[in-house]
């Protein structure tokens, strides 16, 4: 028996087929461990977004070998950077996001000392129905082994709409491609059966789903929503551009079913009109923030999660404090933040010169008062819920050594808990939130 160890970078799309590439090596005798030393095989699944992501990536692959250890590569920087295959991993096996199910005879013919590197470039726009079922089997289908019992990942659609300047991903997902509701209602369906009772919608846009196959997001919703059961699901990010077409839908749904997460993920990027323009981003700021507003105005209570990019090219002063202020508009509850990362091969990498750059110094600057910007909204938001009791699904357990549980409420609030009174993993408990930081909340629970 050969032991495999894998890493996981990025999304919950590589975390989807992470787990879908454990089912297939563990159904083909290999044994997943999370100890890399006790590993024949490292698996390491990269992720292509920011120049820190494959920073240690290419830190891990170099580590590995220095070690000994036999690498089998997949994810968005191999499946993006063909010139890596011709040099720096000339040598190291590679699997193609498109090609999961040869993972189980990469990795044997690794171990035996025959690297391989296998990445299929699939089309988007002629798949026969034949292509289209296989496409959809391959991740709605296949074997997994979850990291968590409880959350099942379901992808509703691969590939974007959008042409972003900044984005590396693009090249690595492709174009829209969405998966049939019939097959997505069956997998949710299946991962209920297996003890599922969070499900996570997830694409790298969820928004635009179903656009190519002339339908869209809300309908997938109701489809999978005539399912009977206890369950919760969580709406993955999705673009401004194409949720403000959608939304007024999407609000209908979660007022009529608290099976779905009064949560949002809409990233603005940026606060200044002409940087959402150099971004490619096709909305305005007003989109966004009318997004916010006729959510709130509907359910005041609802949870957005944004996605800021700071020190961008050209961005000057004034904008930066235009991104500041709509953060202090829009309220919002949950903020991701990087600075800018020039990603070879990207529409950005020619648009810009040296001067057009921000300053290391200054970006880092904003990217402090960004953060301090935000705890501070997000300590005040997170204030107003102490007090309040109710309902929650516990989900995940707290960090390790700490003997918590982490319980969401319908607005999908981090609530910890302590290990009395009997909690569970699978329980719904009513607990009354005592205490709030920036970024969660303290619990106790009630009965």
């Amino acid at each position: 028996m050969s032991f495999v160890h894998i890493k996981t970078y990025g999304c919950s799309f590589n975390q989807l087929d992470s787990q879908i590439m454990a089912g297939k090596l563990a159904a083909r005798g290999f044994q997943i461990i999370d100890d890399d030393k006790g590993a024949d095989l490292i698996l390491i699944n990269s992720c292509t977004v920011k120049n820190l992501s494959e920073s240690k990536f290419f830190g891990d692959v170099r580590r590995y070998k220095e070690e000994g250890k036999k690498l089998l590569l997949c994810g968005c920087i191999t499946q993006a950077e063909e010139n890596y295959l011709q040099n720096e991993l000339k040598d190291i096996s590679v699997v193609g996001v498109n090609d999961l199910d040869k993972v189980a005879f990469i990795a044997e013919q690794t171990l035996k000392g025959n690297p391989i590197q296998f990445i299929s470039k699939l089309g988007r726009k002629k798949e026969n129905e034949e292509q289209r079922f296989e496409k959809e089997s391959l991740r709605l289908s296949s074997p997994k082994i979850r990291t968590s019992s409880l959350i099942e990942i379901i992808p509703i659609n691969e590939g974007c709409l959008n042409t972003c300047s900044f984005c590396k991903t693009k090249q690595a997902r492709g174009q829209l491609f969405s998966y049939s509701s019939l097959a997505i209602k069956a997998a949710v369906q299946r991962a209920l059966e297996s003890g599922a009772k969070e499900i996570y919608l997830t694409s790298q846009d969820t928004a635009c789903y179903g656009f190519d196959i002339q339908t869209s997001l809300p309908s997938l919703l109701k489809e999978i929503l005539t399912l009977e059961g206890d369950f919760r699901l969580r709406i993955g990010m999705g673009n401004p551009n194409h949720f403000k077409k959608i939304i007024g839908d999407i609000l209908s749904i979660m007022e009529t079913d608290d099976r779905v997460y009064r949560f949002l993920h809409v990233p603005l990027q940026a606060g200044s009109d002409r940087i959402l323009d150099e971004m490619r981003r096709m909305y305005k700021r007003r989109d966004f923030e009318e997004i916010v507003f006729k959510a709130k105005l509907r359910l005041p209570d609802i949870t957005f999660a944004n996605d800021i990019i700071v020190a961008y090219p050209t961005e000057t002063e004034e904008e930066f404090l235009q991104t500041l202020a709509a953060l202090s508009k829009v309220r919002t509850n949950v903020l991701n933040y990087s600075r800018f990362w020039l990603r070879p091969g990207t529409p950005a990498q020619s648009m810009y010169k040296g001067a057009d750059f921000v300053d290391g110094a200054e970006s880092k600057r904003r990217s402090k008062m960004i953060r301090e910007h935000f705890e501070r909204i997000g300590l005040e938001n997170n204030k107003k819920w102490v007090g309040w009791e109710g309902e929650v699904l516990i989900s995940e357990k707290g960090k390790e050594g700490t003997n918590t549980f982490v319980g969401r409420n319908l607005y999908y609030k981090p609530i910890i808990l302590s290990s009395e009174k009997n909690v569970e993993l699978g329980q719904k408990r009513k607990v009354r939130i005592v205490d709030a930081s920036w970024m969660d909340f303290r619990g106790v629970v009630l009965e």
